[in-house]
């Protein structure tokens, strides 16, 4: 008699394809914007473009492998009022637990003690190429919403919950 259970294979190779999926969609879409980008001034700036969305997908999977759920869009208080977005949630992922401890997770961002911390958002939220400021509230990164996507909005999903 063997341990090997089949059945358990098949679920395994069905959630590796999940996760090769989403990954080579986010690379993809990563690709994609990297190539969209203005040409002027490009080689380093596209470079430091790509290299903030290889840190950030990277702070996306540390979530994922520690909480076993991608992270919602956006997190909400009782009431279901939007609190934070995504990119606060993965600031101790990107070394940037100093940061996140500060800031009052069940205030809104935008709250007179949270505003404090506005300057102080990382610059890898902001391509090299974009003309705003991660510190006036722009960011060049965003997450898409919606059906058979990682969010729809304040929920979290696991690989399983998305679907093709």
């Amino acid at each position: 008699m063997s341990d090997f259970n089949e059945g358990s294979l098949k679920g395994s190779n069905t959630a590796l394809k999940t996760v090769l999926g989403v990954c080579a969609c986010l690379l993809l879409i990563g690709l994609l914007i990297a190539v969209l980008f203005p040409r002027e001034g490009m080689p380093e700036r596209r470079i430091q473009c790509i290299n903030n969305m290889k840190q950030i997908v990277l702070a996306l999977h540390l979530y994922y492998a520690q909480h076993e759920l991608f992270l919602p869009a956006y997190a909400t208080d009782e009431d279901g009022k939007p609190l934070h977005s995504w990119r606060v949630l993965i600031l101790p992922y990107l070394e940037q637990k100093e940061l996140y401890d500060q800031i009052r997770l069940d205030e809104p961002w935008d709250s007179e003690y949270n505003k404090q911390f506005h300057d102080q958002m990382p610059m890898i939220y902001l391509c090299p190429s974009s003309q705003s400021s991660p510190r006036n509230g722009f960011t060049s990164y965003q997450m898409v919403v919606g059906p058979n996507t990682i969010s729809d909005g304040s929920s979290a999903k696991s690989f399983n919950d998305v679907t093709a």
